[in-house]
């Protein structure tokens, strides 16, 4: 679930996927994920991504995209003392040409 302030088509950034499904995973454990995010419109876009717990991390924390220019994000949810399913979210804030709050959806389920 991608869920923004206004429609997820108006949102000045794109993430790809739309929302991160890690599926079945063991309790206790590190899974690594890449996120691909885009600019496509117009001017440069300062985005920033807040994990919303300790489970999710993200090594930059703060980047500017060119317009047109896409990155991937290397991104880390930690399933230690955790089970059942879950849906986890970074914050998402985006300021620039366009200014915009959104939350991005990590889901899955932990297998004890």
């Amino acid at each position: 679930m991608f869920a923004a302030s206004a429609e997820e088509g108006s949102f000045p950034v794109r993430f790809d996927p739309s929302v991160v499904e890690l599926g079945s995973i063991p309790t206790d454990s590190r899974i690594e994920y890449e996120v691909g995010i885009s600019n496509p419109g117009e001017g440069v876009l300062t985005v920033q991504l807040l994990p919303t717990c300790g489970c999710l991390a993200e090594g930059g924390g703060s980047y500017d995209l060119a317009a047109g220019e896409a990155r991937t994000l290397k991104m880390v949810f930690d399933s230690t003392g955790m089970q059942g399913e879950f849906e986890k979210f970074f914050l998402v804030r985006v300021s620039g040409r366009a200014s915009a709050k959104a939350y991005f959806a990590v889901t899955g389920r932990i297998s004890i």
